[in-house]
């Protein structure tokens, strides 16, 4: 609720939630769409996401499954159906994410949200604000 007054309030035009799933999942990354329904009917944005994820070598993507994020209590659900913007899920594997792990690739995974968050803002026309130097 308090993100849907956000996003209200500051005119934001697309949200992007990021999650974490376990290391023992075969894929890199799951996109979350609701299958679809949570794009505010902007699903060519779909193509953008994945696009981008496959320049920054995330080669293991899926849309979808195992995480849709088309459950009502999900952020990108929620905000999408109340604010009727395009809303998605990155669920993204723990084994990119944290040391230790061989497929460890942190600052590749940031660098691939920053240049989808540039993108988006192109395609939408969302000013987006870098609030945290990358």
């Amino acid at each position: 609720d308090e993100l849907c007054r956000y996003v209200r309030t500051n005119g934001i035009l697309c949200v992007v939630d990021l999650h974490q799933m376990k290391p023992e999942r075969p894929l890199h990354l799951c996109i979350g769409t609701g299958y679809g329904g949570n794009l505010a009917g902007r699903v060519e944005l779909t193509d953008t996401v994945l696009r981008c994820m496959r320049e920054h070598g995330v080669a293991r993507l899926a849309l979808d499954e195992p995480f849709s994020a088309s459950r009502p209590q999900t952020v990108s659900a929620t905000v999408a159906a109340t604010c009727g913007i395009p809303a998605f899920q990155l669920e993204w594997n723990t084994r990119l994410l944290m040391n230790g792990y061989p497929e460890y690739a942190f600052d590749r995974v940031l660098r691939a949200i920053r240049d989808l968050a540039g993108r988006l803002e192109t395609e939408i026309g969302q000013p987006w604000k870098e609030k945290v130097p990358l």
